[in-house]
């Protein structure tokens, strides 16, 4: 019997939980460099696409044609976010938690440092 560890929650958020980006240093690295990732590629609708590939294991088809490289990234498994697809699983009946969660994630890749191409 092949059982894959990752299947399983990582965390277990109770319904009266909030969230601190601190109580979760293993997901708050993987959004960093996510966010770092994306940073160096920006296109349509990334903020969505973030989201809801973290949340459902899902994007539109709208939003995949619009933005190709980041839905392959994010679907191929080249993105490290078992942590962060961890955190939408276990909060699933605190929605006051996957509101900040979200909210933290937006504020990070917002404020993701753009990387400059190029050289002097």
């Amino acid at each position: 019997m092949n059982m894959d560890i990752n299947k399983y929650n990582k965390y277990n958020i109770r319904d009266n939980d909030r969230f601190y980006a601190d109580q979760f240093p293993k997901a708050t690295l993987e959004l960093q460099i996510l966010a770092n990732t994306v940073a160096a590629h920006p296109g349509a609708f990334t903020e969505m696409i973030v989201i809801s590939y973290l949340k459902y294991h899902s994007l539109k088809k709208e939003w995949s044609e619009a933005n190709p490289w980041l839905s392959d990234k994010m679907s191929d498994g080249s993105c490290t976010t078992d942590h962060l697809e961890s955190l939408f699983t276990s909060s699933k009946g605190n929605p006051q938690f996957t509101k900040e969660y979200e909210e933290y994630i937006l504020s990070v890749l917002a404020s993701a440092p753009v990387a400059v191409k190029g050289s002097l």
